[in-house]
């Protein structure tokens, strides 16, 4: 949520859900965008079994833009929509090239992806809030 924070209060570092750190951009005009990718091993290797292995990643991006309120935005005519925030956040999860054999991930195999690589998206709408929610 935005609380009370102008955009010149927003860092070019910025925190996402459950993640570190990830570094970002915000324009004069509000666009943003930030990113954050980590690996992960999903199945770990051992040559004596003949288990491959299996390394992810798992990329996320959240970008959108948030908007100022209006100079006018007191007067009867402002107009709706001078505040808030709209975006999307994109979760990619893909196999590392080179990183094994995923396939026993594939919900075929018994596994929870219907398709390597694989895409979630999420639509971000949010509104100005008068006070900070901490």
């Amino acid at each position: 949520m935005l609380g009370n924070a102008g955009i010149a209060d927003i860092q070019k570092v910025g925190k996402l859900a459950d993640g570190p750190l990830a570094s970002g951009s915000i324009d004069r005009h509000g666009a943003f965008r930030f990113e954050q990718r980590a690996q992960v091993t999903a199945i770990a290797q051992d040559l004596v079994s003949g288990v491959a292995g299996c390394v992810l990643e798992r990329a996320e991006v959240v970008r959108g833009r948030v908007a100022e309120l209006a100079p006018d935005a007191g007067r009867a005519d402002a107009g709706a929509g001078a505040s808030g925030l709209e975006g999307e956040t994109i979760v990619t999860v893909s196999p590392v090239p080179g990183g094994g054999d995923c396939s026993p991930l594939l919900l075929a195999f018994g596994g929870a992806f219907p398709t390597l690589p694989c895409q979630l998206r999420y639509a971000l709408d949010g509104e100005r809030l008068d006070e900070p929610l901490w």
